[in-house]
């Protein structure tokens, strides 16, 4: 952990979606969205936590998650459950 340095603060702000109609999301988009906005973060906070307390120092985490203001969340298969009920 030597060539990590020591933070105070750390914020998650990565995320992506796959545009598409659920029935044609395939297991590797399901894969990329999951790899990026939820395993990244756990990641690059276990790294960073773990980096605090070794340097016994405190901090914060912040984690910023969504962008869904930019398209109409109908055709977002997060929300895809709304629109075919």
């Amino acid at each position: 952990m030597s060539s990590v340095p020591a933070v105070h603060h750390i914020v998650n702000n990565a995320g992506i979606n796959v545009r598409q109609n659920l029935l044609e999301v395939t297991p590797e988009n399901i894969d990329a969205i999951l790899g990026v906005n939820f395993k990244a973060i756990v990641n690059v906070s276990q790294v960073m936590v773990k980096k605090m307390i070794e340097e016994k120092i405190g901090g914060t985490i912040v984690n910023i998650s969504s962008y869904v203001r930019d398209f109409n969340v109908i055709k977002s298969i997060e929300f895809m459950h709304y629109h075919y009920h």
